[in-house]
């Protein structure tokens, strides 16, 4: 039956065995630094917090533009990491008004944060004030290198003291469930993985809602929750979900209708996928192939 609902979804009785070394990294390239991590989505800003404090650094968050800007008053940072589409005051917006603060004192480094980095994004970004951008998902080495770039003495001593030994038995197909790739994207941490695979599974049936409610017609708003969607997305292992979301952003942000209904109907499709996967119970971290430490 389940077969039958999702063409493709399954293989057959094609099994996949997938084994993989997570690479060490710096532990201390943030060692001293303090960072203003911005992002609307819990998820994202979850795994920044993880990824910050795993290179070594402190950090505070900020859940708006607005909120970025009070933080950026009361505290010094090294480095901020701005979200760009946030609801009522964007993070190019927040990054300009941060600029117009700091008037004559040392700028802090703002790196923008997208899911997509359309055509002429990068120089939007720096005409607002920022310094460099990092896409989604941010890896670890993205991230160091960035630190490298931008903030002054930063080191490069020591490493962190585990490998993650991932190994991946199922019969799904890797395009719409990816273990393997879901740890790598949450940065070779077990714990990670499974914290974000479970919360973008218990946002899809609310999800699904939506794109069925709203009308195509509705381009501010699709292009709202798609991104949104794209971001919860991007470090679980379900890389069809993640680039059919971000597929629907672009055809509604540069607008083409004619590619924004197709886009749509299989946004709406991987979702359902994943619903009907998720209650058939091959999803959650206790039906998911194994991944031990070693």
């Amino acid at each position: 039956v389940l077969m039958s609902r999702m063409p493709g979804a399954l293989k057959g009785n094609v099994m996949r065995n997938d084994t993989v070394r997570v690479e060490q990294v710096p532990s201390a390239e943030l060692s001293g630094k303090r960072i203003l991590i911005v992002d609307d989505n819990p998820i994202n800003l979850k795994l920044m917090q993880i990824l910050v404090g795993q290179l070594g650094g402190t950090y505070d968050c900020a859940e708006s533009g607005e909120q970025a800007i009070s933080a950026s008053q009361h505290g010094k940072y090294d480095l901020i990491l701005m979200d760009i589409n946030m609801p009522e005051m964007d993070g190019v917006d927040a990054a300009r008004h941060i600029r117009c603060i700091e008037a004559d004192v040392a700028k802090t480094p703002i790196i923008a944060l997208t899911a997509n980095a359309l055509p002429g994004d990068r120089e939007r970004y720096l005409a607002a004030g920022m310094d460099d951008y990092l896409t989604k998902p941010v890896s670890e080495n993205s991230l160091i290198a960035i630190v490298r770039r931008w903030c002054q003495s930063a080191t490069t001593s020591g490493a962190i003291g585990k490998q993650e030994l991932i190994s991946g038995r199922a019969n799904i197909d890797p395009e719409i469930f990816d273990p393997v790739q879901g740890m790598r994207l949450s940065f070779g941490d077990q714990h990670t993985w499974i914290m974000v695979l479970n919360l973008l599974l218990d946002e899809l049936p609310a999800y699904a809602r939506k794109f069925a409610e709203m009308p195509e017609s509705d381009l501010e708003q699709l292009a709202f929750h798609s991104h949104k969607l794209a971001g919860s997305s991007c470090y679980c292992g379900t890389a069809s979900l993640n680039q059919a979301a971000r597929d629907v952003e672009i055809y509604c942000t540069q607008p083409d209708l004619e590619k924004l209904g197709p886009a749509l109907k299989k946004l709406k499709h991987h979702i359902e996928q994943l619903m009907q996967l998720d209650k058939a119970g091959v999803l959650r971290p206790d039906k998911a192939p194994v991944v031990q430490t070693v």
